[in-house]
């Protein structure tokens, strides 16, 4: 079986595109619940704010990426490992949903989940219970990002 360059980019960046999105989906959600941007002084996110919490999550996403990458290019046990892992640490970190890190981490981590279902065929109690997680976190984080800035 031959893959072109395009097939094999499109692999590798499929924990890096999940991660991506679920931070996306937090920035909107804190976009959301912040709306404009407040001057020095004023309640709200000054730009400078905005700075850091990006920042923030752009180190986050650069973890998930890293260890997505390691858990995708291993054995479907290893796929499974590292989906669990990461929907726990995101459910570690969902008390700081401000960080982006809960969105982040729970995406990836679906995403792995996701690979690991397509890969076998079938749902572990491992796989299925890092999708959960992962959901569960990711709700709950982007509900408090919403509702509770």
């Amino acid at each position: 079986m031959t893959s072109t360059v395009g097939e094999i980019g499109l692999r590798f960046a499929r924990p890096g595109l999940s991660g991506l999105s679920g931070g996306l989906i937090w920035g909107a959600a804190t976009a959301i619940a912040h709306p404009g941007i407040a001057k020095p002084g004023e309640p709200g996110l000054t730009l400078g704010n905005w700075g850091v919490l990006v920042s923030i999550a752009m180190v986050g996403l650069a973890i998930a990426f890293v260890i997505g990458l390691w858990g995708w290019s291993g054995s479907s046990q290893r796929l499974r490992a590292v989906a669990v892992v990461l929907a726990v640490a995101a459910a570690v970190v969902v008390v700081a949903p401000w960080s982006g890190w809960p969105n982040i981490l729970a995406a990836t981590a679906l995403g792995l989940a996701v690979e690991h279902h397509h890969r076998t065929g079938v749902w572990t109690s491992m796989s299925g219970f890092a999708a959960g997680l992962a959901v569960i976190a990711f709700v709950i984080a982007t509900v408090w990002s919403l509702f509770f800035p």
